[in-house]
């Protein structure tokens, strides 16, 4: 027999009041629910105004609790996986964290919740909190750059069109770390063995090898120009794909790269994924702050059958933190004589970047991590967070693929078997890939496309509604004394989201803005719209 708060929503609603923190905050706290017995509970949560509910059915015979569940708790997204966790998560993790979490399996204190679900949401809380933080210094130069960005994406396909593209086939993701240069010269005979999948930075030291990665990603709002600066002419005519954040700096998208296949993707999490909506198209990969991250992300949507890291150091070696024929190779990084703190030294990058960078890197913290050969190494703070990410990903996705751990060198990271890349190569790169082609043939088919029309169609719609909505912002800022333009300036503005992304920080909170405060951002924002509009006619 049931217990009465299975069957009696009063019932319920003690039990959540009794439960529950007494401080718990509805609107940002998250609330884990497990199995079919949850359905009054959710209700009584909803009740009292809970927006973030997450609810397990694992298994396909929660349909009809599903369909109750969906009634009675609007909010609550629901996950028979730990591969829809983490994407929920990771969709959740662009917003103010939650100060609390609340786990309910059953009434019953002798059933608990489901360890690997509660172990996967536990883990995920500092990644939230990083996310949260970049999203407050970044938020506003996404935006802005992500606005700019639009015309190119209007003749750019997304990744859409490249999921499962080399289903079965070896990928190898190549990263600037020192031990690189254990196995670079390597690479040459597996090129047409394997996807290779590269940073930026890694194209320069894999051109002096004469290697050419198939696939380089670029997910950093700065300009890298310099980067590209650094590669001789002919190795951007022979590089097939270029797959960029739609939130990077304008310029890169508009590198001369005739032979280039561009295709573009959320890079900053689900922040970017407003822009997406406003044309129908979802391409999103789970990054976790870092290109090596979104480019292993990036072999696992190719549909990749194993995943094989290169200079993947996440840590230090002799001081260095780049190989040195990397453009940032001159860069250093000293352990204090406390061992407690490291000193960045920055070569070969911009000024821009070096100021920014300092930002984040202002006396770092020195952690350690597990040594791929023993032992630990030395290692930042944002390096330990990517290696947390690494061992996360490779253990909830280790069903699909092979994961291997070829850097020779850094750091450990658990869930891959670490092995020479001599002998992966005897394991997996057997079968010659024709990927140009293939890469070639998804751009053109996606480009010729009826979606692609479309999709330009609804960017021009987009930017066109964005420009008037500005100038009616403006239009009612100069006369919001009466009540009634207020409130219509107030609903226009809060509808807007890519004003709230633009002038959240300064405007915060964005509903208690003046008109005199919104009519300033509205002045500052139309110039960069009138300019999309020009450039999209």
């Amino acid at each position: 027999m049931h217990d009465p708060w299975q069957t009696d929503p009063l019932a319920a609603e003690g039990l959540v009041d009794a439960r529950l923190p007494a401080d718990w905050d509805s609107k940002f706290d998250l609330a884990v629910l497990s199995g079919s017995d949850s359905t009054l509970v959710a209700g009584a949560l909803c009740k009292r105004g809970q927006a973030r509910l997450l609810i397990y059915l694992p298994s396909e015979n929660d349909q009809a609790v599903k369909m109750r569940l969906a009634e009675t708790a609007p909010p609550a997204k629901f996950f028979q996986s730990l591969d829809e966790l983490a994407l929920m998560l990771d969709r959740l993790a662009v917003g103010r964290p939650p100060q609390k979490l609340w786990f309910f399996a059953s009434l019953d204190d002798q059933v608990p919740f489901p360890a690997p679900v509660k172990k996967m949401v536990d883990e995920a809380m500092p990644l939230w909190l990083t996310n949260y933080h970049t999203a407050q210094q970044f938020g506003e130069r996404w935006a802005v750059q992500g606005l700019a960005n639009l015309p190119a994406l209007m003749k750019t396909p997304s990744i859409t069109t490249l999921r499962n593209a080399f289903s079965g086939k070896p990928a190898i993701i190549v990263s600037p770390g020192p031990s690189l240069k254990k196995n670079i010269s390597q690479l040459k005979a597996l090129q047409d063995r394997a996807v290779i999948i590269s940073s930026l930075q890694t194209l320069k030291p894999l051109f002096s090898e004469g290697v050419i990665a198939d696939f380089a990603l670029v997910i950093e709002a700065v300009d890298l120009n310099y980067m590209f600066a650094a590669l001789p002419p002919q190795y951007l005519l022979k590089l097939p794909g270029l797959v960029l954040g739609v939130t990077i700096h304008p310029d890169t998208y508009y590198q001369p790269l005739q032979n280039t296949q561009i295709f573009s993707f959320a890079s900053n999490n689900y922040a970017d994924e407003w822009l997406y909506s406003n044309y129908g198209d979802e391409a999103h990969l789970p990054g976790g702050g870092s290109v090596s991250c979104a480019a292993i992300a990036f072999g696992s949507y190719l549909g990749c059958s194993s995943l094989t890291l290169v200079g993947q150091d996440l840590s230090f070696s002799d001081g260095k933190m780049y190989i040195d024929t990397a453009p940032l190779g001159g860069t250093s990084a000293t352990l204090s004589s406390d061992g407690q703190t490291l000193q960045v030294n920055y070569r070969g990058m911009s000024q821009e970047v070096q100021n920014e960078l300092r930002q984040w890197h202002v006396r770092p913290t020195a952690r350690k991590l597990p040594g791929y050969d023993g032992g630990e190494v030395v290692t930042t703070a944002d390096f330990f967070h990517f290696h947390g990410w690494f061992v996360r990903f490779a253990e909830y996705h280790k069903k699909r693929h092979r994961f291997y751990n070829s850097t020779e060198g850094g750091a450990f990271i658990p869930g891959m078997e670490h092995l020479p890349l001599a002998e992966v190569s005897r394991r997996e790169f057997s079968a010659t890939i024709d990927k140009r082609s293939i890469i070639e043939s998804r751009h053109a088919a996606a480009m010729a496309s009826p979606a692609q029309a479309e999709r330009r169609a609804r960017i021009s719609r987009f930017v066109r509604q964005c420009a008037e909505q500005l100038r009616q912002v403006t239009a009612l800022c100069r006369r919001a004394a009466d009540l009634e333009t207020a409130t219509r300036l107030r609903k226009l503005t809060l509808s807007m989201e890519f004003f709230t992304k633009i002038c959240g920080q300064r405007l915060d909170p964005i509903e208690a803005a003046t008109a005199s405060q919104i009519e300033q951002e509205a002045a500052r924002l139309l110039p960069l719209m009138a300019a999309i509009e020009q450039r999209i006619s």
